[in-house]
């Protein structure tokens, strides 16, 4: 075989094997949308038949990465490959913190630490939670933008799979499994202005 028509058929296998990877996840999508009621008709969690996610989680845990410029060199992390990573305990309302983050002179410092919420910071959560909803948007392929997952565990056992759907279009390996969705961005955007 020739090589123009080896790497011919080499391309072809490869957007066959992409094209069947993305309909294997819309129809894992629609599987978990109707299993978990995750607001699969585009509308708010909380609009669901039991579904309200803002009152009922136990357990979230948010994480973004990249989608930022480069750490100074020297620094003691990357936050272009080291996670933020925030999780929330409803019943307690422990928030847990892992952020490798930017300080006031512009060097890089690692975060790891975490405090009770106040009943309005929790509040704050729960609001940006409800907004999070289903996307119908499957073609994006964020350039610069962060990978931004979530998840979210209503009763014990039971976790749902979320992805910010910036990435819905050219999804990556972390994003394997998971329903992309809208609004993951508000929320980061919550505990981003959290005091720490």
């Amino acid at each position: 075989m020739s090589q123009s028509k080896q790497t011919e058929r080499e391309l072809r296998i490869k957007h066959s094997t992409r094209f069947e990877l993305r309909k294997n996840q819309v129809a894992l999508a629609v599987l978990t949308c109707a299993s978990l009621t995750i607001g699969c008709g585009g509308g708010a969690l909380s609009d669901q038949p039991g579904g309200t996610a803002g009152a009922t989680f136990t357990r979230l845990t948010l994480r973004s990465r990249g989608g930022n410029l480069a750490p100074p060199p020297g620094a003691v992390c990357d936050w272009l490959l080291e996670p933020t990573i925030h999780t929330v305990v409803a019943s307690s309302r422990e928030w847990f913190i892992h952020d490798c983050t930017r300080s006031s002179l512009g060097s890089a410092v690692l975060l790891d630490d975490h405090r009770v919420l106040s009943t309005a910071e929790f509040a704050s959560v729960e609001d940006a939670l409800q907004k999070v909803a289903s996307s119908q948007y499957l073609l994006g392929c964020g350039a610069d933008m962060p990978v931004i997952t979530l998840d979210i565990e209503r009763t014990p056992g039971v976790v749902a799979l979320l992805a910010d759907d910036a990435y819905a279009g050219c999804p990556w390996e972390e994003h394997a499994g998971r329903s992309f969705v809208t609004g993951l961005g508000n929320l980061l955007d919550v505990f981003a202005n959290l005091p720490k």
